[in-house]
């Protein structure tokens, strides 16, 4: 097993199944195919395409974990942050080296 099928089957238990289905769907319109977080789901992804889905997976992660901090930042409670993480659009082009 690839490095970075080992690190996104880790990273997918931190997610929940919402998160879940949405990433699935976000990255299976980008590869346009199914994308799922299991060792054969991921087999026949180049390590361009691994890097590219733990990249995206650590990056909402990342986001859910920070969230709290981005908050209690601004020191303003009158600002209505929204309390779910989610994904806009995503280009087809993954970006240049």
């Amino acid at each position: 097993m690839s490095d970075w099928i080992q690190k996104i089957t880790d990273q997918s238990g931190e997610l929940t199944d919402e998160e879940t289905v949405s990433l699935n769907k976000l990255l299976a319109s980008y590869f346009e195919r199914p994308v799922l977080f299991t060792e054969e789901g991921l087999a026949s992804f180049a390590e361009e395409e691994l890097e590219i889905i733990h990249d995206t997976m650590k990056g909402l992660i990342l986001t859910k974990a920070s969230l709290a901090d981005i908050q209690s930042i601004t020191g303003n409670p009158e600002i209505d942050y929204p309390q779910e993480v989610s994904f806009g659009s995503i280009d087809k082009a993954p970006p240049a080296r």
